[in-house]
């Protein structure tokens, strides 16, 4: 609680005794090159994994920004030991109330695509129970015809890929969604243990883009259906719309003309 409200440089990057020079200014680069460019970052030193994730909102930019920092010291030379701890590392790293808080669905997946973590946003979009949720992977809540799709972005994210993607999704009530995925590898010590996934409901507003679309591919087919010739010019006299007729009775071809003042 003592670091609430206080610069993170000033705070937990300024402990030399524990990053040294070469790791504070790893910690600075993870965090700068995640605000600048709005993608994921990892980095490893000595032992430690830095894995930076950005958070945005609606308009694409950043509302958080997490920062995992992860101790990779121990060591298993044993499958099902390294297994376990890595489920142990990702649960213990996405349990913060920043994610259960956040209005987006923020989970994270094991390498078979099992859920390991989930927050409270996604248990509502799943409509089940959280302990039930923790039995499942994420394939029952594609829906059918997406299903391979989803399939090549996993894989995609498995070899290291950052991915972003729309996805049709049927909750465990029959609830249709489409929601819009970001899916992002979790390293340690340069391997891949999960997946954190971002996945946002665009369900409405994909809805009325289509009720747009259609509406306007109604309207050019009226123009385009009709005898008489019609134009469309912006405030500059710049011709923005040509129909056949247009075409017919002028002797100019639309290619032609749209873009230019008339």
């Amino acid at each position: 609680m003592e670091l609430i409200g206080k610069g993170v440089y000033e705070t937990v990057y300024h402990r030399s005794t524990i990053w040294g020079p070469k790791g504070m200014e790893s910690l600075k680069n993870a965090l700068e090159h995640t605000m600048y460019s709005k993608k994921a970052s990892s980095y490893h030193l000595a032992n430690w994994e830095i894995n930076t994730f950005p958070l945005l909102d609606e308009e694409n930019e950043i509302k958080f920004i997490v920062q995992n920092l992860t101790d990779t010291a121990h060591t298993e030379t044993d499958l099902d030991k390294k297994t376990a701890l890595n489920r142990q590392l990702i649960q213990s790293s996405f349990q913060h109330p920043l994610f259960n808080d956040y209005p987006d669905a923020v989970f994270t997946l094991d390498p078979e695509g099992n859920f390991i973590s989930a927050n409270k946003a996604l248990i509502d979009l799943a409509e089940c129970r959280e302990e039930e949720l923790f039995r499942l992977s994420f394939t029952p809540f594609i829906a059918p015809e997406d299903v391979e799709k989803a399939y090549g972005h996993f894989r995609k994210t498995l070899q290291g890929e950052l991915q972003n993607f729309d996805i049709r999704t049927i909750s465990a009530k029959g609830t249709q969604r489409i929601l819009n995925v970001t899916n992002l590898p979790i390293v340690i010590k340069q391997e891949i243990i999960g997946i954190q996934v971002i996945a946002k409901d665009i369900t409405a507003s994909t809805r009325i883009q289509k009720q747009v679309d259609d509406y306007h591919h109604r309207i050019l087919h009226i123009l385009e259906s009709i005898t008489d010739g019609f134009i469309a010019l912006n405030k500059d006299w710049t011709v923005t719309y040509w129909n056949k007729a247009a075409e017919r009775l002028l002797f100019i071809l639309r290619k032609d003309i749209i873009g230019k003042n008339i």
